[in-house]
């Protein structure tokens, strides 16, 4: 067999060439180090707890931040942060997009109630 790389003879068993260092055809795959949701998984649970409950700070952040736009930013800065470190856990969790969309959302209100409460203050 030839290398494909550097075009010398190696050995048909070879997993990589001896004298460029490049992967043959007989190299493994590389494995690719990802979670793969599971039910019975610790990490998965808690990565699905967290992100539920960080859509509902989101969502209750969304509401408060009409009354008190404070409020808002602190709920979704909080909901933002559950869902960054459930995504650290498991990125394969889909609830975890839901909580960053909530904690956005509570974000935007919170700029839309800030922007609309100094407004009426000018």
């Amino acid at each position: 067999m030839y290398c494909l790389k550097c075009g010398k003879e190696i050995e048909d068993s070879a997993m990589a060439c001896p004298y460029c260092g490049s992967a043959t055809e007989n190299a493994p795959a590389p494995v690719v180090n990802n979670v793969i949701p599971d039910s019975d998984n610790e990490a998965v649970k808690s990565a699905e707890n967290m992100a539920n409950i960080g859509m509902i700070v989101g969502v209750v952040g969304a509401i408060l931040a009409w009354i008190f736009a404070l409020l808002g930013y602190v709920c979704g800065g909080v909901a933002l942060g559950l869902a960054f470190v459930a995504k650290g856990k498991n990125a394969g969790c889909p609830k975890i997009k839901n909580a960053m969309i909530a904690g956005g959302v509570a974000l935007a209100c919170s700029v839309i109630s800030s922007i609309i409460g100094v407004a009426l203050m000018a």
